[in-house]
């Protein structure tokens, strides 16, 4: 993928580079003109486009974006939802885990936590959907592994894994906790930055839409430029530059 300005650069470019080639072209012809007994009383063949309109069709494929979010969980409430859903999925197995289970893996799980802040409230380009997926994948990753090292400092983790060999309280607790952090995280400003375009013209008949497709029309209006150079007393050559 390419971004939409780049694709569009190149494009302006050709055009430019094709007026190029048509000029030296015409100095070519020029010459060989000048060397014709009546050629030379003839103009000089020169293409010349005063006016080009472009509409060109360009598929979205995705896009940039610089977002700032908003994250107000404390370590003390991140803690304490910890506690809470940790008692309410595992609860069948509290008669043979001790209270307050939490306190004994403090630093683990707000190691995790201060992870979140920092992806989260740090510089990030991530689409919001993209951020949910990361904050997501560091949450199950994470506390999959503090659950199993909770189970197995308790001596509980080969029964555990024995009966419930589908981890389903793990499940049920991953998926109640992630749901808490989630919802708060809030995006609070997005500037798009960059749209980027898949180059590919043939994909756009198979199987683009309304939304993933749209036209760029341009005018392009061909300019003349002049560049004039004037020496001062000195010798010193200076450059001025008029357009037509």
């Amino acid at each position: 993928m390419i971004t939409l300005g780049e694709y569009m650069s190149f494009i302006f470019s050709e055009i430019t580079r094709a007026r190029q080639y048509a000029d030296a072209a015409s100095i070519e012809i020029a010459k060989s003109y000048a060397k014709d007994d009546v050629l030379k009383y003839f103009s000089i063949p020169r293409f010349k486009i005063p006016e080009m309109e472009l509409s060109i069709p360009v598929l979205i494929a995705d896009a940039n974006y610089d977002n700032q979010y908003i994250y107000k969980i404390t370590d003390e409430q991140f803690l304490n939802k910890f506690s809470t859903e940790f008692d309410l999925s595992f609860n069948i197995l509290l008669a043979k885990i001790e209270s307050n289970i939490s306190k004994k893996f403090t630093n683990d799980i707000i190691f995790l936590h201060k992870k979140i802040i920092s992806l989260v409230l740090g510089e990030n380009l991530n689409s919001y959907d993209e951020l949910m997926k990361q904050v997501s994948t560091m949450i199950e990753q994470n506390l999959d592994a503090i659950t199993t090292k909770i189970l197995h400092q308790n001596l509980m983790l080969e029964s555990y894994m024995k009966d419930h060999p589908k981890k389903e309280h793990f499940i049920d607790f991953i998926g109640k906790f992630k749901k808490f952090v989630l919802f708060n995280i809030k995006l609070s400003k997005s500037t798009l930055t960059n749209l980027l375009i898949n180059p590919e013209t043939s994909v756009i008949g198979e199987g683009a839409t309304e939304i993933s497709v749209f036209h760029i029309k341009a005018k392009i209006t061909e300019e003349g430029i002049f560049v004039n150079s004037m020496k001062d007393k000195n010798g010193k050559e200076t450059f001025t530059v008029n357009f037509e």
